[in-house]
């Protein structure tokens, strides 16, 4: 109680303005939620463009589960740069590629669902968790989504090749989920880079039949294209899983 008699010293904090897309209307969010978060000094795990930081806040909305904020590499900044997309245009397509990646998840397990049998036969999904787009009071775009705590397990590559035993019963949903995103897409893309802990996901990527729209590249800077799905079909063999999503048998 002797403190509260000095000038209590705050902790260094970072703030950050963050923003909602929704996929339904295919908008982002104008109005930005301001959260303050108590972030690690010492990353959680870096890969090949990112760094991950475990972050905490009383926020009344946000405190109830810890959080992870990404950063860019100095190196993958210039790469992005050179696909002519600032860093936030690229966080949004992050953002915008995990929603997309979510929302077939769901549908997969919507479909699923319609029939209590196959529902039991089939037993727990695969899940996506929330995503934000950030942007710091010093102008810096990052991304921050729900820590998801738990080994990592990576089931699919961004090159559509599985990584884990034909026998792995996640790594056979998770080779479903890119199956049924194929089909449910008209095959014009898929999700892969399948990876997270258990049934909790993150980080996937998109592969899309072609590369550019309008001469816009689509996604982000690992989207394999065409290549992705080429191997992933050349790789798969439907399982039970795919048999109660009501999937046709992929062909080259």
């Amino acid at each position: 109680m002797m403190k509260l008699g000095k000038i209590v010293d705050s902790r260094k904090t970072t703030v950050v303005h963050m923003y909602t897309f929704d996929i339904d209307l295919m908008t982002w969010s104008k109005v930005a939620q301001t959260v303050e978060f108590l972030v690690e000094a010492n990353p959680l795990g870096q890969g090949g463009f990112r760094s991950a930081y475990k972050a905490t806040t009383h926020n009344a909305e946000f405190k109830k589960c810890s959080w992870v904020i990404k950063k860019y590499l100095p190196d993958a900044v210039e790469t992005i740069q050179a696909t002519n997309h600032s860093l936030e245009d690229h966080n949004k397509k992050v953002v915008q590629m995990h929603m997309l990646a979510r929302n077939f998840a769901l549908q997969l397990k919507q479909e699923i669902l319609k029939d209590a049998g196959k529902a039991e036969q089939y037993g727990p999904h695969l899940k996506y968790r929330k995503i934000f787009l950030g942007k710091t009071d010093e102008g810096e775009s990052l991304t921050v989504e729900e820590f998801v705590s738990g080994e990592f397990v990576k089931y699919i590559n961004n090159n559509g090749i599985p990584c884990v035993s034909g026998n792995n019963v996640i790594g056979q949903k998770a080779q479903c989920l890119s199956h049924f995103s194929y089909e449910r897409s008209g095959t014009k893309l898929m999700v892969v880079d399948i990876q997270g802990s258990s049934y909790q996901l993150y980080d996937p990527e998109i592969a899309t039949s072609s590369l550019y729209d309008d001469s816009q590249f689509l996604f982000c800077t690992g989207n394999l294209a065409h290549i992705a799905i080429e191997n992933f079909i050349s790789k798969h063999k439907c399982t039970t899983f795919c048999t109660l999503a009501g999937l046709s048998p992929l062909s080259a």
